[in-house]
Parts: C-alpha cells; structure tokens; sequence
C-alpha cells in the first residue's frame, strides 16, 4: 500500500447513510481513517427531507438516489483527504464508484458456513463480485464491489487486509452511528 508523507498508509474512507430518527429524511456521513482506524476527518450531511411528491415520484429509486446523488457525492467531494478505499454500509452505495477515483467496497460481517451466509445476502445492488475474508471468530467478512470495476479487486484485498491488521473494518460504522445519534441529541438541525 502507497504511504503518505507521516509513514502511514492512505486514508480509508467509511461511508455510512441512515434514515433520521423520526424516519422523515436521511443523513450521510463520512469518516476518514488512517490505516490504524485513527480518524482523520468526519464529515456529515444536513438531514434530506423528500416530500410527499418526490417519494411519489422516485418510488423505489428515492432512498439511493438521495444515497449516492445528495449524500454521498457531496460527501466525496468535500473531503480534503485523497482516499486509498471507501467501505459504505449498503450495497445500492455502490454506483458512487463512478464519482470516486479509489475502489468502492460495500462490506457485511457473516457467519460461518459460508454457504448459509450466502443464503441470506440478497444483492441489493448491480455488483457481482464479491469476496470473503475471514475476520476471526468464526466471522467472514463478505465484500461487494460494482461489476464494472473489476479491477479494484486487488486493492480492495491489499487495503482491508491491512486494515485488519490494526482493526476491525466494521468498527468504524460504529463510531459513524454514535456520532450521528450524538449530533441527532445535541444539536435540532440532525432531527
């Protein structure tokens, strides 16, 4: 993996996107990691509050337009640092590929056997490759990447590989959750 001037990896991106608590809008938010998990940036949305007409209008399409088209776009762009991989937390996430310039992942954790895992993971999104990496006790972790980008497999393998080696991948959605639960409490303008 390339290194940045301070000795550490490149930045690894977690992209998580989420209904408001009262189930009105969404939010997207962005945390930025060294390849040690230890946070970089953290950026976030202001809530997108579809109307009536537009959930009418969108239909099916509403929830990953607003994903990938108001959240997380605007998200990519905005953030200052230049990242090596993005792991997002649904597999429609994934047409952001075409806005990034560095692999989309959309990653799950899953029990073994695999066969059953399998089972249960019903593709939500038009990729096709996908991997499994083992994350100890007894877990996999299963990644989707888009179908058309075929070659960020290899990144995709170099990148989480070491960044298992200082953390969990999944973990970082967990810190994204509670910062936005912590925004949603203190401050009106997440509600």
């Amino acid at each position: 993996m390339s290194e940045n001037q301070g000795g550490f990896t490149l930045p690894v991106g977690f992209f998580l996107f989420s209904s408001t608590p009262s189930n009105d809008g969404y939010l997207g938010a962005l945390l930025v990691t060294d390849s040690r998990g230890l946070p970089l940036e953290f950026r976030c949305t202001a809530p997108v509050k579809p109307t009536a007409i537009q959930k009418l209008l969108y239909g099916a399409h509403l929830e990953p337009h607003v994903a990938v088209n108001l959240c997380g776009v605007p998200l990519m762009e905005s953030t200052r640092n230049s990242l090596c991989l993005l792991l997002v937390n649904r597999g429609y996430l994934l047409p952001i590929r075409a806005f990034a310039k560095c692999p989309v992942v959309y990653v799950t954790a899953v029990r073994e056997p695999v066969k059953e895992a399998l089972a249960e993971l019903k593709p939500d999104s038009p990729s096709e490759a996908v991997l499994d990496l083992p994350i100890g006790n007894g877990h996999l972790l299963k990644c989707q990447w888009h179908s058309s980008y075929a070659d960020d497999k290899g990144a995709i393998v170099q990148h989480l590989t070491e960044c298992q080696g200082h953390f969990d991948p999944l973990e970082p959605f967990e810190r994204v959750t509670a910062a936005l639960r912590f925004l949603q409490e203190h401050d009106k303008r997440f509600t």
